[in-house]
């Protein structure tokens, strides 16, 4: 847990039973899946301004899902078509106001990422007003170990 007084958030990092042991840059992979959790990360934390942003690791024996959950604005059904598109900002001012620097290009590549490390890609739940599930699934290779970061128990 980790609270920011000036932004009103709390993290927390959420890991599922028998998934523990993780470390940092473990191999090429590696790298590119730690770049794509931290532009999710970074997303939560532009768009939400009082709540909690939870990165969620879990898995199975086939496959692992990393994804950031938030409570931040959220997104409008119809805006969510633009998300992993080339240029795919988001209009209305709410928006607008809380990414003014953003040209629409970190979800697009984060998603190609993510595909050429064999995922089928970025899948986003989100309710205007109540927040987004950003996530993506890998498979698992027997005797892998999913590489991000480290967790000491």
């Amino acid at each position: 847990l980790c609270v920011c007084g000036w932004a009103r958030l709390s993290f927390f990092f959420q890991a599922e039973d028998g998934i523990r042991d993780f470390c940092l840059s473990r191999g090429l992979g590696d790298v590119y899946k730690r770049q794509v959790l931290i532009n999710l990360t970074s997303n939560a934390i532009k768009f939400t301004q009082q709540g909690e942003i939870k990165i969620v690791i879990s898995g199975n024996e086939h496959q692992y899902r990393i994804g950031v959950k938030d409570t931040g604005l959220g997104i409008r059904e119809d805006d969510q078509d633009k998300l992993f598109k080339m240029f795919g900002v988001l209009n209305g001012e709410e928006y607008q106001s809380m990414n003014n620097h953003g040209i629409g290009l970190g979800l697009m590549i984060s998603n190609n990422i993510v595909k050429c490390l064999g995922s089928p890609g970025i899948i986003c739940e989100s309710e205007y007003g109540e927040g987004s599930y950003f996530y993506f699934d890998l498979p698992k290779y027997p005797g892998q170990r999913l590489s991000l970061i480290h967790i000491s128990e």
